[in-house]
């Protein structure tokens, strides 16, 4: 069983070795503190093209990501580079959004963003070849808004 991860060194025994390829938009990923969230939980926003996640990490802090939802969209979120000289245009982005998603950007400082374009590996037709079978993102890899690994 090969369930070593995004770059499987056992898929690429199987099927060769590739590169995570751009697939879209520019993701955000940010820390903020400051905003009360509930405790034990993870929270998904759609609306517009776009998406915005959030989950609790520690008393006033949440780890969040905002992404456009389809590799197409040209929206605010896919072209904010400089995430200090461009916050303006990342909230204009989810103004439609809950009122936590707008805070939780505000309250985020420039060193607590990481931007990072939205990437996958090809999809597979088949998971294993002859006593060997692949599980999890070594199999089925998520885009890199979705991956979690360890952290399950």
């Amino acid at each position: 069983v090969g369930a070593d991860g995004l770059y499987s060194t056992v898929r690429q025994q199987l099927w060769g070795a590739e590169r995570a390829g751009n697939v879209g938009p520019l993701l955000w990923r940010g820390m903020s503190r400051g905003v009360a969230v509930e405790p034990g939980t993870a929270v998904e926003y759609w609306g517009s093209g776009l998406r915005f996640g959030y989950m609790p990490i520690h008393h006033d802090q949440a780890a969040w990501y905002a992404v456009g939802s389809k590799p197409e969209s040209a929206n605010a979120a896919s072209r904010v580079y400089n995430f200090e000289a461009n916050k303006s245009r990342l909230l204009d982005a989810f103004a439609e959004f809950p009122i936590v998603v707008r805070e939780m950007i505000d309250a985020t400082p420039s060193n607590g963003v990481i931007p990072v374009p939205s990437t996958a590996v090809r999809r597979l037709e088949e998971w294993g070849r002859g006593h060997v079978t692949l599980l999890g993102d070594a199999a089925h890899p998520p885009t890199n808004n979705l991956r979690v690994g360890p952290t399950l």
